[in-house]
């Protein structure tokens, strides 16, 4: 069993986890994957979707799960379908969805105040 939990203080300070994702990535040589969550990222660019999706990335390459959707099927994916997706992930595990959303709203608090700055 993999441990999701995080502190809230290492979110803070390291906002940037889809760059981590992406670095860990080309580390594990999953170049095609790199390139298909760039692609994501561009489409959903400063979206809850995005952030979603980087939590639930890290989920898979943690637990050995199937890359297949990552790498073949997300990206045909029209903005309503992937939402669905997303919904659909996490009803599968409530405590990550908890975590999901902590990161949303913090992000989210993170834009405004630098906004504000």
């Amino acid at each position: 069993m993999v441990n999701l939990c995080t502190s809230e203080h290492l979110l803070i300070h390291h906002p940037m986890l889809e760059g981590i994702l992406l670095s860990e990535c080309e580390r594990l040589k999953q170049h095609s994957l790199a390139n298909k969550l760039i692609s994501l990222f561009r489409q959903f660019g400063g979206t809850e979707l995005r952030l979603k999706l980087v939590w639930l990335c890290w989920l898979d390459l943690m637990t050995g799960n199937s890359l297949d959707d990552w790498t073949k099927n997300l990206k045909h994916k029209s903005e309503k379908d992937l939402e669905q997706w997303i919904i659909a992930r996490q009803g599968q595990s409530e405590p990550l969805t908890n975590l999901m959303d902590q990161y949303v709203l913090m992000a989210y608090r993170t834009s405004v105040d630098a906004a504000h700055s």
